[in-house]
């Protein structure tokens, strides 16, 4: 009953649209608990951005990754490029990554958003969060990057050149390191190293970085 009550009064605060403090409550259980937190999570994440005013039009970007293989090295990505001329505007942009094996098992979730949006927009609420979670596993590493990027523009429609050449570069990079990473930090200094190409970009720029580690196993 203790678990179904925290359980509750999460959603509660999700439907309040508080994305991040939702999802980041998960770390703060164990095993089973943490896996149901999830569950509940995911299904109301899925009902409420269509829930209440306009403040909520905008692009949704959620990125879920489960790792239940011993010994496996994930790395998922998945990306949007978002136009969005509304007034009001909430896009969302999550990345969670779950490791659900016995042992030894490494996960990478990057969630990239960028949105071109209005640049008189308001109320202008963008969510961006990550969560990253060991379920009863031991020696396992997971890590969840959420990256965002809010360009207010004039005519959000047309899509800045500057823009163009990181899609395309961030596209490629994220498809190489999902074929051919062989560890958490190659992965991210790769993703590091493409971010950093677009300065002129960097005022618009949001990262969220979540990280969860177990021990090994006593010998």
């Amino acid at each position: 009953m203790d678990l179904l009550r925290r359980i509750r009064a999460q959603i509660n605060r999700f439907r309040a649209h508080r994305v991040g403090i939702v999802v980041a409550i998960a770390l703060l259980l164990d095993g089973s608990a943490a896996a149901a937190t999830l569950a509940v999570a995911r299904a109301d994440m899925a009902r409420a951005p269509a829930a209440g005013t306009t403040a909520n039009a905008g692009p949704k970007n959620i990125l879920q990754v489960q790792n239940s293989t011993d010994g496996r090295l994930m790395v998922r990505s998945r990306m949007q490029l978002g136009r969005v001329p509304a007034p009001q505007v909430g896009p969302v942009n999550i990345a969670e990554a779950v490791n659900t094996c016995s042992q030894g098992c490494d996960t990478l979730a990057v969630a990239l958003q960028i949105n071109m949006v209005s640049s008189d927009a308001a109320p202008f609420t963008p969510h961006n969060a990550a969560v990253a979670v060991n379920a009863a596993c031991t020696g396992c590493h997971a890590v969840a990057l959420a990256i965002q990027y809010n360009i207010g523009s004039e005519d959000p429609i047309r899509v800045q050149p500057e823009v163009d050449r990181l899609v395309a570069s961030m596209k490629q990079e994220l498809a190489h390191i999902g074929s051919s990473a062989t560890s958490l930090s190659e992965a991210e200094t790769a993703i590091e190293g493409v971010l950093a190409q677009f300065q002129d970009l960097a005022a618009y720029l949001s990262i969220q970085r979540n990280e969860s580690t177990t021990p090994p196993a006593p010998t």
